[in-house]
């Protein structure tokens, strides 16, 4: 079997994964929850407000920070919503593992043992900017 062939059987298997079926199940409950879209969909508006208002030559301070004021409550509101939290759990367990299968991969390549080379917390695979591993 070929590199990518067994790379697909890898994406195949990750699919398959109940981490990765929680976080699709806790995607689409977030992107199914109309009032957290909508408040998402306030803050980029208010972004975008904040943007061409710091943009301007002619700034107005009070006006950007009240629009910065704006975005943290809306922020804080979106991050606060049950849907969102749990979706940022579950990305963050994906997170997790896609960085643990890349780390061993990258490993592989800088020829470490796959049956025993081990990932380490924060490791990416790039030595050039760590101490070594203890």
């Amino acid at each position: 079997m070929d590199i990518i062939k067994m790379s697909r059987e890898l994406g195949k298997e990750l699919q398959k994964d109940e981490r990765y079926i929680a976080y699709i199940q806790a995607k689409e409950a977030n992107d199914n929850d109309e009032k957290l879209q909508d408040m998402i969909h306030q803050f980029e508006m208010k972004r975008m407000e904040y943007s061409m208002e710091s943009g301007k030559v002619e700034k107005d301070d009070s006006r950007i920070e009240a629009i910065d004021k704006e975005l943290q409550s809306l922020y804080s509101e979106i991050m606060q919503n049950e849907n969102m939290i749990k979706f940022s759990e579950k990305r963050d367990v994906m997170d997790n593992l896609i960085n643990e299968i890349t780390g061993i991969i990258t490993l592989c390549a800088n020829g470490e043992d796959p049956d025993t080379c081990e990932v380490h917390s924060g490791c990416s695979g790039d030595c050039c900017s760590c101490d070594g591993c203890h």
